[in-house]
């Protein structure tokens, strides 16, 4: 439903599946939680959404998994990861850039730790991009409070953009500019 756009009837079934899940499927309550989170702030209710969220971090530490610091299993980053996402997400909305920077940087951590131990190279990748969204709304976050330069440097280094031909220099103001091979607007008239 929610692929669909249809919120509300999203919202009303992932209510439902809610109490069905059992106490040994804490992961899978505190994801539907994360979902309903994301639905609710489709529908522009940031209060649900807020409440949803944070009931999924306390189904998780109540579990015994500190979701700001080090987490027990590759599930529960996995997890993690995904709920400071949603959450950063809905404090951005919320005009709250600099708390969305901050879940952003810890689902960034998490998800750059799981592709470190990731054996499986599709799940590799997979870590590598969501670490690579989570960067990009890093780095969004970073220009909405007008660190501009910090964004450009998150940019180059986010997309390895070093050691292109055309290596974006990030200026002093923050305004990115192209180092070599500038090209000659001149030519075109």
């Amino acid at each position: 439903r929610y692929e669909a756009g249809d919120y509300p009837a999203a919202a009303t079934l992932l209510n439902r599946a809610i109490p069905e899940f059992g106490v040994e499927q804490t992961l899978q309550q505190a994801i539907t939680l994360g979902n309903l989170s994301l639905v609710y702030q489709q529908l522009g209710d940031l209060n649900n959404a807020t409440t949803a969220i944070l009931e999924s971090f306390s189904l998780l530490e109540g579990e015994g998994a500190d979701w700001q610091s080090q987490v027990k299993t590759s599930p529960h980053r996995q997890v993690s990861a995904r709920l400071l996402n949603i959450y950063g997400r809905l404090g951005y909305v919320q005009g709250n850039p600099a708390g969305a920077l901050e879940r952003w940087e810890h689902a960034s951590a998490l998800y750059k730790g799981l592709e470190s131990n990731a054996s499986d190279p599709s799940k590799a990748m997979q870590y590598h991009k969501q670490w690579l969204t989570s960067r990009l709304n890093e780095i969004q976050a970073l220009q909405t409070l007008g660190s501009h330069l910090q964004s450009c440097k998150g940019l180059t280094e986010t997309l390895d953009l070093t050691e292109q031909k055309k290596l974006l220099d990030c200026q002093n103001d923050g305004l990115p500019s192209f180092t070599e091979d500038e090209p000659d607007f001149g030519a075109l008239v």
